[in-house]
């Protein structure tokens, strides 16, 4: 947990370039194509209406997000300890956005390796609340963590007949 807060901050130290496009419509633009999906689909998902509630009455709170370099896949299979330490590796899907969307696997992660969660929890979440800065809300962070969520549930159902 605590050597995964350090590569993570060290990796959100570089910014984004000044030709970035603005964060709000590019992660509104994911979740509305999410959400249309989802609303398309019969299957329902206990709890999602909770969610894209949240994010229809925060998304106000995606203005002017900080923007910096992400890994894009930063999840514990792209983990690895080489000589007594941990190496982050697969930087294939970097991309440059809003550090909270880092988190976005952390469900899927705390699900495989329910052991590490404590240590790796405390450790990445102490480092992003500490560096939290302007107007990110619990809630935006945890839309922007279910989303992931939603699109899983949303290709599994679209394997069933009635989707």
């Amino acid at each position: 947990g605590w050597q995964d807060r350090s590569i993570l901050q060290t990796i959100h130290l570089i910014p984004a370039p000044d030709t970035q496009p603005e964060w709000e419509p590019r992660f509104l633009a994911k979740a509305q194509r999410n959400i249309k999906i989802y609303q398309d689909c019969p299957v329902r998902m206990d709890g999602a209406q909770k969610f894209i509630a949240c994010i229809e009455q925060n998304r106000h709170l995606l203005k002017n997000r900080p923007q910096c370099f992400q890994h894009g896949d930063y999840h514990i299979g792209n983990m690895m300890i080489e000589n007594g330490k941990l190496v982050v590796i697969d930087f294939d899907r970097y991309d440059f956005g809003d550090p909270w969307e880092e988190f976005n696997r952390i469900v899927w992660c705390a699900q495989r390796r329910p052991y590490l969660r404590p240590a790796w929890l405390t450790g990445i979440l102490t480092a992003r609340f500490r560096r939290s800065s302007g107007n990110c809300s619990l809630c935006i962070s945890a839309a922007i963590c279910f989303l992931p969520c939603l699109g899983r549930f949303l290709l599994a159902s679209m394997r069933l007949p009635q989707c």
